[in-house]
């Protein structure tokens, strides 16, 4: 009997082991799961299909040994596009013919990957892909760019390499040889396999204006029925050059027929390129009063912008897009989260409202607010914490002054003064009525409102665009929620640890031009005791990335 009972103990507890291990093996796997998924950002369904698919049937041959497609080079959120053929096989190869590996690899490859051929791109690696075409300028752009990045910064005010123009192409698959010596057969059967995604491209991102280098572009996007083309009159040569116009949606179209790069003599008309697309892209007229001459344009256009369509209701009445708490010009130092609380517009914290701004007996509605209303939206902002601040800021500001030597209150206390001054910013402007997370029915529909509030009407995320304006050495990111928002434009997270900080805190890094980018996944306003091992975090984190950038 004793026995019997022994082999019944033993069998409850080998059963009771297994189970753990089971249960165990279930969470780690789970847990590789999400970490996987956090490890790109979620990229639109239409992307990762492309980028996981394999080349025209009867392309093979043509198409660069061991590429993969090109849906872009650079930010595909960015406000300005160019547009070309397809891409170069330099992007892949050297003038040897050979794979370009290392530090003079240019975007993914087959061999980079770690796979022999298509059919075993997962969609993990197709968001790889994506990830390296969006990140192209950050490593070792070809030369090919420099000529019409030199039109966009002196045209536009917008860069490749700042991330505010991005290039595309109406065959996403580089080709030996160029395209000018492929057949008929191989240029139709590419260009029906790839303009569907351009098209959608196109449709998604809604670009403020598409610039269109060559002849056989022009042509080619006429024949498609993309673009109705006009011509409005010549470059006088040699080479003489005719400017076309046209249009897609609500996207403008520019286009020249001379080839910048190829055609001898064609650089001759880069002076006349720039004044040409500086016009046609429709500028504001610098017709601004003194009060906001101070503001640059890019932020007077935050300010004034209306509540995103479909959202409207869900704003906090009477409220104004809060651009940063802080003076986000002067600030070097910045923090971000999700977006403003109701309580912000619930007391008189010195934000405008739509009241304060209207006249005696007048009505403002978004709509009516012009840029004089917008540098008063901005100095509201610019003053915040000279006024009656929230106190949700107190948890951060003891990490900025002890981690970064920066403050909020740098104008506005005597005692911090000698600090650097550090300004706030949100995924989103708007302030909601409901919570960030409590928007929306369902999942999906939670994640269709967000994206809407946390862009602008041409689809790119507005702290992007924050980043790329600002001159931050510094900014922190507070909670995992807005990490996962930044993923779509932050490519290049690298995990980090500290021995003050404790293990259930996830810490990431990366750089986003000369700014460092320092984030945590939990939110410390609802756990403050991680404030004196973060501010340590920060502290060490901030002088080593500085000392590394004076030492190189």
């Amino acid at each position: 009997m004793l026995k019997i009972l022994a082999y019944l103990t033993a069998a409850c507890l080998v059963i009771a082991a297994a189970c753990l291990v089971v249960k165990i093996i279930i969470k780690m796997n789970r847990q590789r799961g999400e970490n996987m998924k956090d490890s790109h950002p979620e990229w639109p369904e239409y992307m990762v299909e492309r980028a996981c698919s394999t080349p025209p049937p009867g392309c093979n041959d043509v198409i660069v040994r061991d590429s993969t497609p090109v849906l872009f080079f650079g930010n595909p959120y960015a406000k300005v596009a160019t547009l070309g053929i397809n891409p170069s096989c330099s992007e892949f190869l050297d003038r040897s013919g050979t794979l370009l590996e290392g530090e003079r690899r240019r975007l993914a490859t087959l061999p980079w990957l770690g796979v022999r051929n298509f059919d075993e791109i997962t969609r993990e690696l197709g968001a790889k892909i994506i990830g390296e075409c969006a990140g192209y300028f950050e490593r070792n752009p070809y030369g090919w760019f420099n000529a019409l990045d030199e039109i966009l910064r002196d045209g536009l005010e917008v860069s490749y390499f700042n991330r505010t123009a991005c290039h595309l192409d109406l065959a996403q698959w580089a080709t030996k040889p160029n395209w000018g010596e492929l057949g008929d057969s191989h240029r139709t059967e590419l260009l029906s396999d790839d303009i569907p995604f351009l098209t959608k491209h196109l449709q998604k991102m809604n670009y403020c204006l598409v610039i269109v280098n060559g002849i056989s572009v022009i042509n080619q996007l006429r024949d498609s029925g993309l673009v109705d083309w006009t011509l409005v009159g010549p470059l006088e040569g040699p080479p003489k050059a005719d400017i076309y116009m046209g249009k897609y949606g609500k996207t403008k179209f520019l286009a020249w027929s001379c080839n910048i790069q190829s055609q001898h003599g064609a650089r001759r008309h880069i002076p006349a390129l720039k004044e040409l697309v500086a016009t046609y892209a429709g500028r504001k007229e610098d017709n601004m009063t003194d009060s906001c001459k101070k503001w640059p344009k890019w932020l007077l256009e935050q300010a004034t912008a209306p509540p995103p369509e479909g959202c409207e209701g869900l704003i906090v009445p009477d409220s104004t897009p809060v651009v940063s708490f802080g003076n986000p010009v002067r600030a070097t130092v910045a923090t971000v989260s999700l977006n403003p609380s109701s309580r912000e517009f619930s007391e008189d914290r010195g934000l405008a409202t739509l009241t304060s701004l209207s006249k005696p007996s007048e009505e403002l509605s978004y709509g009516d607010l012009d840029f004089n209303h917008g540098a008063m939206i901005l100095d509201g902002c610019a003053r915040y914490f000279e006024q009656r601040p929230y106190d949700w800021f107190l948890p951060l500001d003891c990490i900025l002054r002890a981690g970064a030597r920066a403050s909020y209150y740098a104008d506005a206390r005597p005692d911090a003064r000698y600090l650097d001054l550090a300004c706030h910013l949100d995924l989103s402007p708007w302030a909601t009525s409901r919570r960030w997370s409590k928007l929306g029915e369902s999942e999906e529909e939670r994640r269709d409102i967000h994206k809407k509030l946390m862009d602008d009407d041409d689809g790119s995320p507005l702290l992007y665009q924050q980043l790329c304006q600002g001159h931050y050495r510094l900014v922190i990111v507070n909670g995992s929620g807005v990490k996962k928002g930044m993923d779509r434009f932050i490519f290049n997270w690298e995990e980090r640890t500290h021995p003050n900080v404790s293990s259930a805190v996830k810490l990431h890094e990366c750089q986003f031009g000369n700014t460092q980018i320092l984030a945590w996944s939990r939110n410390i306003q609802r756990e403050p005791e991680h404030i004196p091992g973060l501010a340590r975090f920060v502290a060490e984190r901030y002088a080593e990335f500085h000392n590394e950038r004076r030492t190189t």
